[in-house]
């Protein structure tokens, strides 16, 4: 008996030209991945989401002989393009492009090491040759990887842009499910085009991956309706968002006192006329050693929301509120790299010219709701922490009737990192079920409400108040 040969396989690969092919998926791959990463929250963009690894697990199943590298530089490329803001930002700061370089291409190394890990494993489960499987597998993997200490960061980053649909955000009600569902979608993708062109093992290869994502699209809708319809009840308190309108990152620190001065004084004064209940300022505004003091003034009629370090040896970075008659805190726990806290300090040998911290601040243990009327528990993020779903989830295990993000976006205007530090805000309201204020020096300042829509935004680089009944 003779048997018929195996069906090539069908669109991409062809063996006249597999080097060509091969590159022409990578190609593929990083031109969707820049456009969906550069353009991040774009409503245009965002759908890319929903294909943009497609090309690269095609390439991994017809062209990768080494599934560790190959899964290593999948995950590797990825990284860069998620973390060239960071990178833009550490080079700025520091005065170096090779520190933001190397910033950049360790954290995505790191990242990497995970994707080709999913890769490894792969080729000995029959099961994971199913593309739209092997996308779960990558999700778990980068599930793990978020509870692991010190590598909690970057999260899973690929479904974020998809909250600028808000039936999306509401349906899937993470951002990491949204992810799970990402991946799954670019395995189904990438099944279909490696399916063999007969149509009977066309249907087997395709049908059940479907039928699982369907299923567990549902079984999420499902949850999502037991959970209950967003809230946007009011909560009974006028805010104020103060922008100042002033960078804070890089004019120069013997007149920053001043800068704030003016602004905040500026903002308080028309809070005051607005009749807000509370005025909510940046991070960033004061630094002091064990009492409380500002360079702006505080009046006992407008309880105030703002940034501030305080100690010395170790110091620390802290939301204070102002309620007329004294200070109550809460101090910040997921500190930036490489700006708040240089990894192996005394391990690596950094050259003196570079502009680090002279030292590092240290993660907070006070973490409490701030009241500035009785009734309205605030749960306070202060710049970064908005990156990090657990420091949202725990203001609101703590019964936060509201949460608030206070920033200093300064240091990331002209990068990417703007609107991804926005949208991470919007998850945080949609996962919390919270209404959620966000307020930077700069911008963005915003009102976000339980399903993650901007109902409010005041535009970047200007001072101005944005007043808002809750």
């Amino acid at each position: 008996m003779i048997e018929s040969p195996i069906p090539p396989r069908a669109g991409i690969a062809t063996p006249e030209h597999p080097r060509r092919n091969s590159l022409l998926l990578l190609a593929l791959g990083f031109g969707l991945t820049f456009i969906h990463l550069f353009w991040y929250g774009s409503p245009w963009t965002a759908w890319l989401a929903g294909c943009c690894y497609a090309p690269f697990m095609v390439w991994l199943q017809e062209y990768s002989k080494r599934p560790f590298l190959a899964g290593w530089v999948f995950g590797l490329f990825y990284g860069i393009m998620n973390e060239t803001w960071l990178g833009q930002f550490a080079a700025k700061y520091t005065g170096s492009t090779f520190v933001g370089c190397l910033m950049v291409f360790i954290i995505a190394g790191v990242w990497g090491c995970f994707y080709g890990f999913a890769c490894w494993i792969r080729p000995k489960f029959r099961l994971l040759h199913n593309m739209s499987i092997f996308g779960m597998l990558i999700f778990l993997m980068e599930f793990g990887r978020m509870n692991v200490p010190q590598l909690e960061y970057p999260n899973c980053p690929i479904g974020e842009p998809l909250v600028v649909y808000p039936f999306v955000a509401v349906v899937l009600m993470s951002a990491y499910y949204c992810a799970f569902f990402v991946l799954i979608a670019n395995g189904l993708i990438a099944d279909r085009i490696l399916a063999p062109t007969s149509r009977a093992p066309q249907k087997a290869s395709f049908a059940k991956p479907a039928l699982i994502f369907v299923s567990c699209f549902i079984l999420v809708i499902l949850l999502g309706l037991l959970r209950g319809k967003s809230s946007e009840k009011k909560i009974g308190i006028r805010v104020a968002l103060g922008q100042l309108g002033t960078d804070l990152a890089y004019s120069d620190e013997d007149q920053k006192p001043s800068l704030i001065r003016a602004a905040a004084n500026d903002l308080t004064s028309q809070a005051v006329a607005q009749h807000a209940e509370v005025l909510i300022l940046p991070e960033g505004l004061a630094h002091f050693d064990v009492r409380p003091d500002t360079p702006f003034r505080l009046l006992p009629n407008m309880p105030v929301i703002f940034g501030a370090q305080h100690g010395r040896s170790p110091t620390y970075q802290a939301a204070y509120l102002w309620d007329g008659i004294g200070f109550s805190h809460t101090d910040k726990r997921q500190l930036v790299v490489m700006g708040e806290q240089v990894p192996f300090r005394n391990v690596i040998p950094w050259p003196k010219d570079l502009k680090l911290p002279d030292g590092d601040l240290i993660n907070g243990t006070e973490r409490h709701l701030l009241e500035p009327k009785p009734g309205v528990r605030i749960g306070t993020l202060i710049c970064y922490e908005s990156m990090f779903w657990k420091s949202s989830q725990e203001f609101a295990d703590m019964q936060a009737d509201l949460l608030a993000v206070i920033s200093l976006d300064d240091w990331y205007m002209g990068t990417n990192g703007i609107p991804r530090l926005a949208i991470c805000s919007q998850w945080r309201a949609v996962e919390t079920h919270k209404w959620l204020v966000r307020v930077g020096s700069l911008g963005k300042t915003m009102i976000i409400d339980p399903s993650g829509r901007v109902v409010a935004e005041i535009p970047t680089g200007i001072r101005k108040l944005l007043v808002f009944d809750l």
